[in-house]
């Protein structure tokens, strides 16, 4: 039986011994112990704030980031990586990525190519630039583009693929130098268009018959031409 009771107490002893109190924890344990807590709660809050590789939004911030470097007309815009895209001016975001681009006004000699990559853009306005030549191809291959707005530029030619764009409604292209129209653009379903303003010479006949130009929401001028036409070509079949 005494044998039995110093076996007892000798497995106590064996257990406090390995039991450790909080008071066997030194001053230098703990603060490295915070430390290391502190150091992982930062670690995984940076994590969250690293934008995802993948991140749609993300790449059109890049792609305007490139825009405004290689437009010097630009260079005033709050466009830079140190601000969130969020609170950046002269566009709107929805769904996480960039929909309307306001580029008016900024004294733009060309199109910004930057702009094709913009694969969720709804509203384009470009508007009152110095913007030559044609205008790009790429607008027709754009899917969401609902609105573009290039009244008041030096544009001469519209591409016919710029049909394309199958969510267009709004196509303002009011005070350029277009001398002609594609017959393609009868195909759009547009809810107010314009070319008013332009020393055009010929406009298809497919144009007058698609387009209301009686309509407000349609170029007044264009009616006149349009009734020109018609007129010159019942001269036309009458003289035959």
């Amino acid at each position: 039986m005494r044998k039995i009771n110093l076996l007892f107490i000798g497995i106590g002893l064996l257990l406090c011994s390995c039991s450790t109190d909080d008071s066997d924890i030194s001053p230098e344990d703990e603060s490295v112990f915070e430390e290391n807590t502190r150091a992982s709660a930062n670690i995984a809050d940076t994590s969250n704030s690293i934008p995802k590789k993948n991140d749609p939004l993300e790449r059109d911030k890049k792609n305007l980031i490139s825009l405004v470097k290689n437009n010097l007309a630009l260079q005033n815009l709050n466009w830079s990586l140190e601000i969130d895209i969020t609170e950046w001016e002269r566009i709107k975001i929805k769904k996480n990525r960039v929909v309307n681009l306001d580029l008016s006004w900024m004294n733009l000699n060309e199109f910004p190519n930057e702009i094709k990559k913009l694969k969720r853009l709804e509203s384009l306005y470009l508007n009152n630039n110095n913007i030559e030549d044609s205008i790009p191809k790429f607008l027709g291959k754009l899917p969401s583009l609902r609105l573009i707005n290039l009244s008041g530029n030096k544009l001469n030619t519209i591409p016919k693929n710029i049909a394309s764009a199958p969510k267009l409604r709004v196509l303002l292209l009011q005070n350029n130098k277009l001398n002609s129209i594609p017959a393609e653009i009868g195909k759009l379903n547009l809810l107010i268009f314009s070319i008013k303003k332009n020393p055009m010479l010929h406009i298809p006949s497919e144009i007058c018959e698609a387009f209301d130009f009686t309509h407000p929401n349609f170029s007044k001028d264009t009616t006149v031409v349009c009734q020109k036409k018609v007129t010159e070509e019942l001269e036309e079949v009458e003289e035959l």
